[in-house]
């Protein structure tokens, strides 16, 4: 800064005159130049102010002429050292230099580097300060951006270069998070990655104080100022979290840490947001705009890094679940043994998806057995039991058709303790479904808190996918390997009925037909020697006989087959046959039926014939009853059937693995062959109820084909 002395002169008439030209002359220079020119006495108050001086402030001479600059245009921080300039000008102390604000009309601030000179009277005492500045404002701003945006590329390139020198997950995330630590001065970092599938959002790295407890925490969507954050995809700065009601204290009072201000930007990746970038406590003084914007480009590369290291740690565990699930199916392939099906898929599950224990569950006669497991304190307990099948958490799994997780099995009010196990914390259930039909289930249990995610999901689907049609191959052969047994027992049984019906039928021949037409023979025989007159009489015994034969060729015939079967249908063939049944045998049958009116198919009315006769044929010989209720029902498609009695009862199971009886096992044939099926409830002591339901088909096509046996 220049400094002039000019001293003052007694002015003539003549020197006025040209002082005033002179004056005249000086305003017109200082109106046209571009730099600001503002005249002051030596109290401070405004001599002149050129034009552009009145272009950046909005004020005009006239409204600023005589007043006090420091009153007009000072900022108040910047009030007492102008002034100490001012003084320092007076006193014949100028500086090169100085800069300041000052404010416009409308409120704005300009910053004005100025220049300073000073006009002396004769004794060297100054009487005007002449101060020419230059607007700045622009300059600097774009100074301190250029500047700004240089250190932040530095930054950015750092945190590039560590970033992306690593694909490994864990390694970047910590990166991200010890750098933004160190650059922005802050007490806490933490980065959360978002959970679509569960809604919420996991903290997978942390620097600084409480890393080690945010690690591995969960925050829902919208809760908190992450789970914020993470939902509307937008960043937020928040001075004081105690007045900010989204604030989620209950981290700050699990650990001891206190958070007094935030700041929180998305993680956003071709136009999602994969999570949060988090930071708590600027260490000198509260976070600005400026801390927001380096946090949101730093927030940029640092998702693209995430994003790749994901990409690739996905690559990785897909290499590995698809070769482990290529030689689970190889080994679950390998066999048909249900049992060791069943140990290879607790054997690959335990090498896929870690758990403390875990049982296979199979759907068996409206329960759910447990038919392997491991990992249990004591297997007998559990295996080889049955359990309610109208389990809530099986429920839901049933609607979903999907696995079903639980964070903490202990807080769920649907998961039940069972089979003495209480030491469950994370749990999945995962369906076995084959054909779109749920045959069963895979239970994981974990003694950890949210042991199980959706990658341990999608793997446990996958794997169970395969296990499930293994089961059913093993149980398809299994049921196979016991039909071929039955057959060979069923064969070995009608080569017995078959003769045992020939021997019936031989024993009706000899003994009552036999007979009959011994003594019809000797009867006839008598005639010839008989006189004329006595013929008569032995021709009405003959005759007798005859009719008598003829009765019993009827019954046999009825008893191999009924014609009205044929003729009239199953409505009359039972009747007739309910009607004979209670003759021989003395126990009332109450008879329900709906819908018999109508002819089914040949072979329906046959089989339902025959199922009918054979149960009420077991019912007299075992039941020890007087009374039995046979029930018949046609719907459009289905004949159902149901024979009930309240007598001795059995145990089903055993009976039919023993093959012991041939009349249920043909029965359960014979409903099976129309491709329909048979239940049989019984229990020792309490009666036994069967059921069998035959699909009814199209009548027309096989009325009057070949007659059923």
């Amino acid at each position: 800064m220049k400094t002039q002395h000019r001293r003052v002169k007694p002015q003539t008439d003549a020197s006025r005159k040209t002082t005033q030209e002179e004056n005249g002359l000086t305003s017109a220079v200082l109106d046209t130049v571009g730099a600001l020119t503002v005249v002051l006495d030596r109290e401070g108050r405004i001599v002149r102010f050129n034009k552009a001086c009145q272009r950046t402030t909005g004020y005009s001479l006239a409204e600023v002429k005589g007043k006090y600059f420091w009153d007009l245009f000072l900022i108040p921080e910047e009030m007492e050292p102008v002034k100490g300039v001012f003084q320092q000008l007076r006193a014949g102390q100028f500086p090169n230099e100085y800069e300041n604000h000052w404010v416009t009309r409308d409120g704005s601030r300009r910053l004005i580097a100025w220049s300073n000179s000073a006009l002396a009277d004769n004794r060297g005492t100054v009487e005007y300060i002449i101060g020419t500045g230059i607007d700045i404002t622009e300059r600097k701003r774009v100074e301190e951006e250029i500047e700004q945006r240089r250190q932040e590329l530095e930054v950015l390139n750092e945190v590039s270069q560590a970033v992306t020198s690593t694909l490994d997950l864990q390694e970047t995330l910590t990166i991200v998070t010890d750098h933004i630590t160190q650059l922005l001065g802050v007490s806490a970092a933490s980065v959360a990655l978002c959970d679509e599938a569960r809604s919420d959002l996991s903290f997978a790295a942390a620097s600084g104080a409480g890393a080690q407890f945010i690690l591995g925490r969960r925050l829902a969507l919208g809760r908190g100022i992450a789970g914020w954050v993470a939902k509307n995809g937008d960043p937020l700065m928040v001075p004081d979290v105690t007045r900010d009601s989204r604030f989620f204290d209950e981290f700050d009072r699990d650990s001891g840490f206190t958070t007094n201000s935030i700041l929180c930007v998305p993680l956003r990746t071709k136009g999602q947001t994969i999570g949060v970038i988090e930071v708590m406590n600027k260490g000198s003084g509260s976070f600005d705009h400026e801390d927001l914007r380096l946090l949101t480009s730093l927030a940029a590369p640092a998702a693209a890094a995430i994003e790749n290291a994901r990409l690739f740690d996905a690559e990785v565990r897909r290499r590995y679940e698809a070769e482990t699930l290529r030689e689970a199916t190889a080994a679950l392939a390998s066999t048909l043994d249900l049992n060791q099906v069943l140990n290879s898929i607790l054997t690959h599950l335990e090498q896929m998806i870690p758990y403390d224990s875990a049982c296979v569950f199979l759907h068996e006669e409206g329960w759910l057995r447990a038919v392997a497991g491991k990992g249990f304190p004591d297997a007998d307990q559990i295996i080889g039991c049955n359990y309610p099948a109208d389990d809530a958490l099986l429920d839901e799994i049933q609607r979903i058709v999907r696995p079903l997780i639980l964070d903490d099995a202990q807080e769920d009010a649907r998961y039940q303790s069972w089979g003495g196990i209480d030491y469950v914390r994370g749990w999945m259930g995962v369906p076995l479904v084959v054909r779109g039909e749920i045959i069963g289930y895979l239970s994981f249990h974990s003694r950890r808190v949210a042991a199980y995610g959706e990658t341990e999901a999608a793997l446990a689907q996958a794997f169970a996918t395969q296990a499930a049609a293994a089961i059913q191959n093993a149980r398809l052969y299994e049921q196979v390997r016991a039909g071929h047994e039955r057959l060979k027992a069923l064969s070995r049984r009608l080569v017995e009925v078959q003769e045992a019906e020939r021997r019936y039928i031989a024993r009706e021949l000899h003994d009552e037909i036999g007979q009959l037409l011994t003594g019809l023979k000797l009867t006839l025989d008598m005639c010839a020697r008989l006189p004329a007159d006595e013929v008569a009489g032995n021709l009405d015994e003959a005759r007798d006989v005859v009719n008598e034969l003829i009765t019993h060729g009827r019954e046999l015939s009825l008893v191999l087959r009924p014609t009205m079967l044929d003729d009239l249908g199953l409505l009359h063939a039972l009747l007739w046959h309910l009607e004979r049944y209670t003759t021989q045998t003395g126990i009332q049958v109450n008879f329900n039926h709906i819908g018999l009116e109508r002819r089914f198919a040949s072979a329906v009315e046959t089989a339902a014939y025959r199922i009918v006769q054979e149960a009420l044929t077991n019912v007299a010989r075992h039941a020890n009853v007087n009374e039995v209720v046979v029930r018949l029902w046609a719907a459009q498609d289905m004949l159902g059937i149901q024979i009930e009695d309240h007598g001795a009862g059995f145990e089903p199971e055993i009976v039919l693995a023993a093959n012991a009886s041939s009349g249920l096992s043909g029965m359960q044939e014979r409903a099976v062959l129309l491709g329909g099926h048979l239940t049989v409830e019984s229990t020792p002591g309490s009666g036994t109820r069967l059921t069998a339901e035959l699909p009814v088909g199209d009548s027309s096509e096989e009325r009057g084909n070949e007659k059923q046996p």
